[in-house]
């Protein structure tokens, strides 16, 4: 599934056609909502909230699309093949030089700029390296975590701070030194704050295209790069979401030192 970081880099590339032309065509037989796009819309602009993408044209409607598990956009020269069946596209924008297509996507809605629909979203660790949204995150990890729930269960939480998915959530309880299974309840004030400073400079830095080799995501049953413990795979939580994690690196917190931020 498409976390948090891709979807700020595929709305910087659409942004940079979409952008104050007016729309040609659109084909959105799959969009659901109050919303309506015409021939000579423009786009006023386009930005990631979390893991939506939102289009907004000047008229006050706003295109909104969740990735999934295998959804995808696409940018093509006016005119060029697709290289993939129409009856995947969920959503195609036409404007001058260039059409926009979302491909293999359920996700679409169409609403108002004053719908408030993505309110309910913490804040977005992907959008800036604001200090300030750490916070925030922290504020609603004490909000929405009741006794029972587990470190690796809140990272997922999209109400406590919007953009980390699972591969992400892994790779920051790696960093955080963090076992997975670990009750929020068990975390002190200092190392709730600091697992979500490694959120915020996680997620940025991979915006800016500074995703490395995952140092326990999908690694299983294989050596630990730090220490050569094998990692192992653990489900959590309602939908029985895979996480990985290393037993040495990431030990039961009466086991562990403070965090590295």
């Amino acid at each position: 599934m498409p976390e948090g970081d891709t979807v700020h880099r595929v709305a910087a590339r659409l942004r940079t056609v979409l952008e104050g032309r007016l729309v040609l065509h659109a084909d959105l037989a799959r969009a659901r909502g109050p919303g309506r796009i015409a021939r000579g819309d423009r786009v006023r602009t386009v930005r990631a909230v979390g893991k939506h993408l939102e289009i907004e044209f000047e008229r006050g409607s706003v295109l909104r699309t969740h990735l999934g598990m295998g959804g995808s956009w696409r940018v093509y020269r006016a005119g060029m093949p697709w290289g993939r069946p129409a009856h995947r596209a969920a959503v195609a924008l036409t404007v001058p030089g260039w059409t926009v297509v979302c491909f293999d996507t359920r996700r679409v809605e169409l609403g108002r700029v004053t719908d408030r629909h993505l309110a309910q979203l913490g804040p977005d660790l992907c959008a800036d390296d604001d200090a300030t949204l750490v916070t925030a995150a922290v504020q609603r990890l004490a909000r929405f975590a009741d006794a029972s729930t587990t470190i690796g269960e809140a990272l997922l939480d999209q109400r406590i701070a919007a953009g980390i998915g699972n591969i992400h959530r892994s790779e920051i309880l790696f960093r955080a030194g963090l076992d997975p299974a670990t009750p929020v309840a068990d975390l002190d004030a200092e190392t709730r704050r600091a697992v979500y400073e490694v959120a915020r400079r996680s997620l940025t830095q991979a915006v800016a295209g500074g995703r490395t080799r995952p140092a326990v995501y999908g690694r299983a049953g294989r050596p630990c790069r730090r220490c050569g413990t094998t990692i192992r795979v653990r489900r959590l939580g309602e939908g029985a979401r895979a996480v990985w994690w290393c037993p040495t690196c990431q030990p039961p917190v009466g086991a562990r030192s403070a965090p590295s931020t």
